[in-house]
């Protein structure tokens, strides 16, 4: 049994988007948890990133990686685009008289599948994540690639949005310049752009070399086919040290970034995200949440309303996680219940996956 969506209200056009510029034919599903703005939405897609502390954290408890430091994923804000519409057109009829043409591209398979083949090879990485527990994606990031056309339509594919394809689908100047120092990705189009872009740094004297294992396969080109899809073991797990350090230009986060856990962030870094998160999680599920999330701690009557416990429940409903902050639920497991929300919603620790994050209430029951 799934939990089912309210049914959306208007959607919402990305001609202005500044974040998936790429897709502005489309329109997407507002989420009144989430976004209800595209404004919002921009926010929410520029939060993807490994150099985010709240979504390095989110990363690192919810995988069971506590040693990631960021680097290694690749196209995630291409794929979040992608992946929305996608899912406001099969979920809430979004876009259905968008005609096909040039205007209106799908994301390229072979873009989609590098963006999961990097979660593979994080996963595969024991110094960022331990060998056990088993580690799985929420299987609507598989259903939106094999949703993809394996062959671009006539009219093309979309390789990425401005600021992946700057970046070769990485993070950090660091990363795609130790990308684009290999031979064989040297003349491939994303390190042109990336060196048009200023995001090739220049080798001095003090310059930590490229370490010459780094072989990866070049952003997907547009119009070509597309390539494998496989979810094995990917070349990213041997990224050297020099794509370790975090984008000191990243995009700055809002109040209306999605909610997503905090783990200990060192100096006053620290105290200024979790007083984020603590603004951000007690409104998450809130029905009566701002429209567009906007910037505000939780009221303490808002925090009365959600009810603080430690119980251990038992899933009696399965549950595929929509957004990368909830969790996927089996019929059998049990559950550590954190967090009641009053709208239905609950967070909790998963003890059999290891995965913790919100939910919907009713597919728990006290044991």
């Amino acid at each position: 049994v799934q939990a089912q969506a309210a049914p959306a209200p208007a959607c919402l056009s990305l001609a202005t988007s500044r974040s998936c510029p790429e897709f502005a034919a489309f329109s997407i599903a507002p989420d009144r948890n989430l976004f209800t703005t595209v404004a919002a939405f921009d926010t929410y897609v520029a939060t993807t990133s490994g150099s985010n502390p709240l979504f390095l954290n989110f990363f690192r408890t919810q995988y069971s990686c506590p040693a990631w430091d960021g680097a290694g994923l690749r196209y995630a804000q291409s794929f979040v685009c992608g992946s929305v519409i996608d899912r406001s057109t099969a979920e809430f009829g979004c876009n259905a008289r968008v005609p096909a043409g040039p205007t209106a591209r799908p994301l390229c398979r072979a873009t989609a599948a590098q963006t999961l083949d990097s979660y593979a090879a994080i996963f595969a990485n024991t110094t960022a994540c331990p060998p056990n527990p088993a580690r799985a994606l929420p299987a609507s990031y598989r259903v939106y690639l094999n949703r993809l056309p394996a062959t671009p339509p006539a009219s093309g594919c979309v390789s990425g949005t401005v600021k992946d394809i700057s970046y070769c689908g990485f993070d950090t100047a660091r990363e795609v310049t130790a990308f684009c120092a290999i031979a064989a990705n040297t003349a491939s189009a994303c390190c042109a752009a990336a060196q048009a872009a200023g995001h090739i740094i220049a080798a001095t004297a003090t310059t930590v070399a490229p370490a010459p294992s780094l072989t990866l396969d070049p952003a997907p080109v547009d119009n070509s086919a597309s390539g494998s899809n496989s979810l094995g073991a990917s070349p990213l797990a041997t990224q050297s040290a020099a794509a370790n350090s975090a984008n000191a230009s990243q995009e700055s986060t809002t109040t209306s970034l999605r909610p997503i856990l905090i783990g200990g962030i060192v100096a006053g870094a620290g105290i200024l995200v979790a007083a984020l998160f603590a603004a951000f999680f007690f409104r998450r599920r809130r029905s009566n949440a701002k429209a567009g999330g906007a910037v505000a701690g939780a009221s303490s009557k808002a925090q009365q309303e959600n009810i603080q416990v430690a119980e251990t429940m038992e899933v009696i409903y399965d549950y595929t996680p929509n957004l990368f902050d909830e969790i996927e639920l089996h019929v059998g497991d049990h559950v550590i219940l954190k967090v009641s929300f009053d709208d239905g919603w609950a967070y909790g620790f998963n003890m059999v996956t290891k995965q913790e994050g919100s939910f919907p209430l009713a597919c728990v029951a006290p044991i």
